[in-house]
């Protein structure tokens, strides 16, 4: 809901602070006092066209600051973080227009367009009046108020539909890419087997990389290798510092100090290290010797290894980084070439797929266009009914549903007909599409019909009309205060009335006036309090300054408030 607006340096308004609660709201103020520029504010945060003639004379810029309350709606959530705007409970948008006419939006902080803010409030705002009427002529919109309009089975059966025509959309995407030309179609084959060839031909093993690496080190320093393995063989076994082997000096070592141990047998220890270390040697002087054996220059083994380490690498690039990725590509190749060898038998079984999802698409919309008809004609009653009521009692209204689902192109994510609201506001003319033959007024009035009868099935939390008693007085107004009352129960209604019977009715009253001095004229929107009301509905009933008849009618008015009359709901007031 809206919870605050606030304006300044807008038109003639230097700066203005309202609050807004749940519940029915009024502005009024005498003609011309200014009522309609918080609606044109309102409609700068709405993304509205921004014009320079906005911005107060004097002043440099105007600013339209607007706070929802947006607790527990999911969609706005997602909304905000697709759009990567910060999430929360509260929601702050400011549109600002300078004096050459440059426009600043922004949510939570941060800089927005125009049309982000359109779509934003379009799930927060609806605007009825003589130039608005945003929800009502938004064709699309239609079949959502029938929907919410029905049961619990009405509401499974449109999930089913839903989830059945993703699937139909699934299949038939999956049949039209199968459906290749023969010639496109073994030119596929011809290249899977190409790239199978090249996997197959390599025969790729897990660690290959590792080993070939190492190898190719081996062969490119074979020399290198020879000639140290050579030189440390030598001084292990054949010469050493002096011309003796490093081998038999630790045995000589060995046998002196052996000789010492029958003077000191403390020294067996030291002899077991050098025993153990001349066994040592000498293995590893064989170890040595076995390998300087096995080592040779060998540049044609070396080609070999480079060409094949080079291949290797060359899929791990194309196949993703390692043996298993290309070993799992070379499989996924062998499924779709077996597919497209056996063409005909995979193209019957997706169109048998396909063919059993249209099937159960095309029954689940009839079974919706059916409920959907039925629900046009209960709703159209009832807000027939309701137009009566509204001083509307020659006004006719109808809820045309249509089956579109002869043709494929005729079915969507909700369903294959197509729901349009037909009006006529005087007889003998024929019923017409909204947008060709109500007025503002009319307009107002039928929207406040369709939001008492469907009640809960727009989501659209605040709800404002402008000028929806336009030619009415008496019982009528009265009538139509009490229906503004009866939707508040459910949405944040605030109506832009003159007629006392109205704003009687409302739980929030503000008052909109001028100020005038020799330099400047200045819109102030006040708050009232009990006292103020009471004043400020004696003068909406005298037309002009209150009396003492005209301030009791309307304190017994603002009484009733909380007195409902028969069949008409409580106000919570």
């Amino acid at each position: 809901m809206l919870a605050s607006l606030t304006v300044r340096h807008f038109l003639l308004i230097d700066e203005a602070q309202i609050a807004f609660e749940n519940g029915f709201h009024v502005l009024t103020g005498e003609t011309g006092a200014g009522k309609s520029i918080l609606l044109d504010a309102l409609g700068l945060i709405r993304g509205g066209r921004a014009s320079a003639q906005w911005v107060r004379t004097g002043a440099e810029r105007a600013v339209v600051e607007a706070v929802f309350s947006v607790e527990g709606r999911s969609d706005v959530r997602e909304w905000l973080e697709g759009m990567g705007f910060d999430p929360g409970d509260e929601l702050l948008m400011v549109r600002e227009v300078t004096r050459q006419g440059k426009s600043i939006c922004r949510i939570n902080g941060r800089t927005a367009t125009a049309q982000m803010m359109r779509e934003l409030t379009g799930r927060l705002v609806d605007v009825y009046g003589q130039h608005e009427h945003q929800g009502l002529l938004q064709p699309e919109r239609y079949g959502r108020m029938l929907d919410g309009y029905g049961d619990e089975e009405h509401r499974r059966l449109l999930a089913d539909y839903r989830h059945t025509y993703s699937r139909f959309v699934r299949a038939r995407k999956d049949l039209q890419e199968a459906r290749l030309g023969e010639e496109e179609r073994l030119q596929r084959i011809d290249w899977l087997l190409y790239q199978l060839r090249e996997i197959e031909d390599l025969s790729p093993k897990p660690g290959e990389e590792e080993e070939l690496e190492a190898e190719f080190r081996r062969l490119s320093h074979a020399e290198r290798i020879l000639e140290d393995v050579s030189r440390a063989y030598g001084l292990l076994y054949e010469e050493g510092d002096g011309g003796r082997p490093a081998v038999d000096l630790v045995a000589e070592i060995a046998d002196a100090v052996a000789g010492l141990t029958k003077y000191d047998p403390g020294l067996a220890g030291i002899l077991e290290m050098l025993e153990t270390a001349a066994a040592n040697l000498g293995e590893a002087a064989h170890e040595l010797r076995r390998y300087r054996d096995g080592v040779e220059a060998d540049p044609q083994k070396l080609a070999l290894v480079e060409q094949r380490l080079h291949q290797l690498r060359r899929l791990l690039r194309k196949y993703g980084g390692s043996v298993a990725s290309i070993l799992e590509s070379a499989a996924t190749m062998e499924e779709e070439v077996s597919r497209l060898q056996n063409y005909e038998a995979d193209l019957n079984r997706r169109s048998e797929v396909c063919a059993q999802a249209r099937e159960e698409m095309v029954s689940l919309a009839r079974q919706l266009y059916g409920r959907r008809v039925a629900l046009a004609e209960e709703i159209q009653g009832k807000v027939q009914e309701q137009l009566r009521q509204l001083a509307m009692p020659r006004a006719s209204f109808i809820i045309d549903v249509r089956w579109h689902g002869d043709q494929e192109e005729g079915f969507g994510g909700d369903g294959a007909d197509r729901v349009e609201f037909l009006f006529s506001a005087n007889p003998g003319e024929p019923p017409k599409p909204l947008s060709k033959v109500a007025s503002g007024g009319e307009l107002s009035r039928l929207m406040l019909a369709l939001k008492v009868v469907l009640a809960d099935a727009d989501d659209v939390p605040t709800l404002i009309f402008d000028e929806v008693d336009a030619g009415m007085s008496g019982q009528a107004a009265v009538s139509v205060g009490e229906k503004l009352a009866e939707v508040a129960r459910r949405r944040q209604v605030i109506c832009v009335t003159h007629l006392p019977q109205i704003a009687a009715l409302a739980a929030g009253h503000h008052r909109i006036r001028k100020e005038q001095t020799d330099e400047s004229t200045v819109t102030v929107v006040e708050p009232l309090d009990e006292r103020g009301r009471i004043e400020e509905v004696a003068r909406m009933l005298a037309g002009s300054g209150a009396t003492d008849i005209t301030e009791q009618q309307a304190k017994e008015m603002l009484e009733r408030r909380f007195v409902p009359r028969a069949g008409a709901g409580r106000h919570p007031g």
